[in-house]
């Protein structure tokens, strides 16, 4: 389901890439995409990646 997500996220033209986290234990993958050059356009590009389908979406900085 990830790599699908990832393939999809792909063919609409986003850098994307997978990242494993662990939460409780658990394995979890998240799609990240981007990365963007400052905050401003990485919260535009939140509303292209809802607009995309991907709910949920957020900014985060590094």
């Amino acid at each position: 389901m990830a790599r699908a997500g990832k393939q999809r996220a792909e063919k609409r033209g986003f850098d994307a890439r997978l990242k494993e986290v662990r939460i409780d234990g658990k394995a979890w993958w998240r799609l990240q995409i981007g990365p963007y050059g400052n905050a401003s356009a990485a919260e535009a590009a939140v509303d292209d990646v809802e607009a995309a389908g991907f709910g949920g979406a957020r900014a985060i900085e590094r």
